[in-house]
């Protein structure tokens, strides 16, 4: 075996076995949110969900100020400075009481803003997460950094439970928006207890403030990426909410709970797994050329298809899992769906420039993204209809990824030409992957004569994929990376 091939095995084994628990944990956390979300979705309307996530957005601003990168800062560092991270965490508690103060001061401001009045409440039932957010996020990323994936997981799903008990009953209580948050705030403060409890070590001493001047600086930065990326992902849902009102705005998240939520926990749980591994990259393009393209192919080869499959498939379990008055919900589902998965992909290279701190090519690709969310906002304004935003939703998407392929390859670290070639593989397999589901539900839905014949054409297909399996690409680049074991 090269040297390249070996250094390609233990990154993809050290990924693996980081990804293997946080992949366990998202879905189990998954499952979790499901059964929450078919129960408070029984007890709660539109109206009240629209004010909750007017709620949600409005934090989640508040925090990503307050966090001010510092997740990433710990997460690239190349090796654990204590000095460092005792200053961090300072820096992080006041940020987060900071924040939690804002957010409790300009809750009917930003009410008004969303012109959801209700809103207000549940906006102040926010400033909890966002005060305990900025250390919480620093707790992750040194638990990620010190390998500890499997406590991670195992606290995540335990505080995830837990939180999600006690907010059904909160909900059950009080029957509106801000009773919603509970679940959520609950679970941020059980984690951020649990991880602490476990790093302590690592904060004890003095600190000194300047020895985290460099990685605040870093900060900074990131922060005012991320701001942009932040609007991107909210222009569009502040039009639907002002010009089509809250109840629109809470079918897009409910429909958002079973389509993009889930790829958002995948996407989370494979940059967890995969972006210290980047921090090896900044000395130079070598290693990154040779691995880049493949890591996102897998990624690709994971989300993409999967997307297909729940785009076809999901929006017929909505009214089931939601119950009546949701049907809009399910409409929305499969452009989320698609656009949850292609997110997936362009956050893994995003995080690997955003490492390097090649700030001018993100804000680049994050400006581009916004012009066209904000092209898909005036559309909304102008025909009074949600179609134009959730044309532009995957589109700018695409145009966001197409500006870090450029960045990767202009600077040396990607290799655009074996991307393509991964892509054009992954898109005809998610095409046939998504009308070999289409036409496998039209035949469940004619009666048992078609419902057999499916079930046949399935396993047929299964045993050829299964049978020709060492030949696929995502098998081979498995075996290549050590993601899998040799072939027997």
């Amino acid at each position: 075996m090269t040297t390249s091939s070996q250094s390609a095995g233990s990154t993809g084994r050290s990924v693996a076995r980081g990804a293997a628990w946080l992949y366990g944990a998202t879905i189990a956390t998954a499952v979790l949110q499901f059964g929450y979300a078919a129960i408070t979705s029984r007890i709660v309307g539109a109206d009240g969900f629209g004010a909750y996530a007017v709620a949600l957005s409005a934090g989640a601003l508040v925090a990503l100020i307050g966090t001010a990168g510092i997740p990433g800062a710990v997460g690239r560092m190349v090796s654990l400075d204590k000095t460092k991270l005792r200053a961090l965490s300072v820096a992080a508690v006041w940020l987060g009481l900071a924040s939690g103060l804002v957010l409790v001061l300009t809750a009917p401001l930003w009410a008004a803003l969303w012109r959801t009045p209700e809103a207000a409440p549940a906006i102040r039932a926010t400033a909890v997460g966002a005060a305990c957010a900025p250390l919480l996020g620093l707790l992750t990323a040194l638990t990620r950094r010190l390998g500890r994936f499997r406590w991670l997981a195992g606290a995540t799903v335990g505080s995830s439970a837990v939180g999600m008990v006690v907010g059904v009953l909160v909900v059950l209580r009080s029957r509106n928006a801000e009773s919603l948050v509970f679940a959520s705030v609950a679970s941020q403060l059980l984690l951020t207890v649990a991880l602490y409890s476990a790093a302590r070590m690592e904060f004890e001493g003095r600190w000194r403030a300047k020895s985290a001047l460099s990685e605040l600086s870093y900060s900074a930065k990131l922060t005012g990426s991320r701001m942009v990326a932040y609007l991107s992902g909210n222009v569009g849902r502040w039009s639907v909410t002002t010009s089509l009102g809250a109840a629109a705005f809470g079918q897009w998240n409910r429909a958002e709970a079973v389509s993009t939520v889930p790829f958002h926990q995948l996407q989370s749980a494979m940059m967890q797994a995969t972006y210290p591994e980047f921090r090896h990259d900044r000395e130079g393009p070598e290693r990154a050329f040779r691995i880049w393209a493949d890591v996102v192919a897998m990624v690709a080869w994971v989300a993409v298809p999967l997307a297909c499959v729940g785009a076809v498939i999901v929006p017929l379990l909505v009214p089931a899992l939601f119950g009546p008055g949701w049907e809009t919900a399910a409409r929305m589902v499969p452009v989320l769906m698609i656009a949850g998965g292609i997110q997936c992909v362009v956050m893994i290279l995003s995080s690997a420039l955003e490492a390097l701190g090649v700030f001018k090519w993100l804000w680049l690709a994050q400006c581009a993204a916004l012009t066209v969310q904000i092209a898909g906002a005036i559309g909304v304004a102008v025909t009074h209809s949600i179609v134009p935003v959730f044309i532009a939703l995957p589109l700018s998407l695409v145009v966001f990824h197409a500006v870090d392929v450029v960045a990767g390859s202009r600077l040396g670290y990607l290799s655009w030409r074996r991307l393509a070639r991964h892509y054009v593989a992954i898109a005809t397999a998610s095409i046939l992957i998504a009308l070999v589901t289409w036409v496998s539900v039209l035949a469940f839905r004619t009666g048992w004569p078609g419902a057999v014949a499916a079930v046949v054409c399935l396993a047929g297909v299964a045993l050829y994929v299964w049978r020709k399996r060492e030949s696929l690409p995502p098998i081979r680049l498995a075996r290549e990376y050590g993601l899998l074991g040799a072939r027997s």
